[in-house]
C-alpha cells in the first residue's frame, strides 16, 4: 500500500490497481498548485470526505465526475452539496462505525473532532491580508466557509484504511476527543499540522502524536494562514522537537507527487 499527498488535506492511497482519494481540493487562485490530474484519478474507486468544510469539499461533484466513482460523506455534507447546487447522485451517507469495501481496501469510519482555533492565530498571518489579492480571496472564502459550509462538533471523521496487512489512519482535523478511537496499531498516521499559533501547535502536536503512537507520520494540511492553501509543509522548526520526543518514529514531510510506502 502506498500514499501520496496532493496539497492541503488531499490524500491519495493506493493498493495495486485500487485507489481512494480523501478530501480533494483544487486551488485555482494559487499558481504554485497543480490541479489533480486525470492520471492521478485513473484508479480512484472511491472518494471520502472527513468533513464538508470549504477546503475539503469545494466542487466535490466535479471530482466524482472526473473519477466516475462514489463519494462518501456525512449527511451534513450531502445537505451542503445540495445547497450549493452540486450533483448529489453519486453521494452516499456514511456514519461512524461504517466499513466500506473499495476493491482491496477497507475504509473504517471513525469519529473525529475539529481542531481548536487559537484566536491569537490571526496575528500570525495578518500580514498576508495586506496583499489585496489575498484579502479578496480571504473575504470570499470566509463568507463561503461561514454561511455555506458550516459543520457541527461531530461532523468530523477519521478514516482507517487497510489492505488487510497494513493500515493508514487519516485524521480529518487535529484534535483529540473523548472517547477517542485509535487503532491498536498504526503503520502510517496522516497528521494535519494546523489550528494554533506555532508555540501552541508544537505542544499540541506532541500530545497528539504521543496519543496515536504510529510507526510513521506523514504531515499534511499546514493551514495556519488564510486562505487555507497548502503547497508545501514547512516543518523545519517542529522536526527537531518531534524527533527528540519520538526518536523511533519515521517522519515524512511530503512533496506533491511523491509516493511513500505505508509500512
Amino acid at each position: 500500500m502506498e500514499i501520496q499527498w496532493i496539497g492541503t488535506a488531499t490524500i491519495l492511497i493506493k493498493n495495486g490497481d485500487d485507489a481512494i482519494l480523501i478530501d480533494p481540493y483544487n486551488q485555482p487562485y494559487n499558481k504554485k498548485f497543480h490541479d489533480i490530474t486525470d492520471e492521478e484519478m485513473e484508479n480512484v474507486k472511491g472518494i471520502f470526505i472527513t468533513h464538508p468544510h470549504l477546503d475539503h469539499f469545494t466542487n466535490i461533484d466535479k471530482f466524482g465526475e472526473q473519477a466516475g466513482c462514489p463519494i462518501y460523506v456525512n449527511r451534513r455534507g450531502i445537505n451542503t452539496a445540495k445547497k450549493n447546487g452540486y450533483n448529489i447522485q453519486n453521494m452516499y451517507e456514511i456514519i461512524v462505525g461504517d466499513e466500506i469495501q473499495v476493491g482491496s481496501l477497507t475504509v473504517k469510519v471513525c469519529q473525529g473532532l475539529h481542531c481548536d482555533l487559537d484566536h491569537g492565530l490571526f496575528w500570525t498571518f495578518a500580514h498576508r491580508l495586506l496583499n489585496p489579492i489575498h484579502l479578496y480571496h480571504a473575504v470570499y472564502m470566509g463568507i463561503q466557509q461561514r454561511f455555506t459550509f458550516p459543520i457541527d462538533t461531530l461532523d468530523i471523521f477519521c478514516f482507517e484504511v487497510s489492505n488487510g496487512t497494513e493500515n493508514v489512519f487519516v485524521i480529518g482535523s487535529a484534535n483529540i476527543y473523548e472517547p477517542a478511537y485509535r487503532p491498536e496499531h498504526i503503520d502510517t498516521l496522516v497528521f494535519p499540522f494546523q489550528g494554533l499559533r506555532l508555540e501552541n501547535m508544537f505542544s499540541h502536536s506532541i500530545d497528539m502524536l504521543g496519543y496515536y503512537n504510529a510507526d510513521k507520520v506523514l504531515f499534511d494540511h499546514w493551514d495556519n494562514a488564510f486562505p487555507p492553501v497548502t503547497t508545501e509543509m514547512r516543518m523545519d522548526k517542529f522536526m527537531p522537537i518531534a524527533k527528540e520526543n519520538f526518536p523511533n518514529v519515521e517522519f515524512i514531510i511530503p512533496k506533491r507527487g511523491q509516493w511513500f510506502n505505508v509500512k
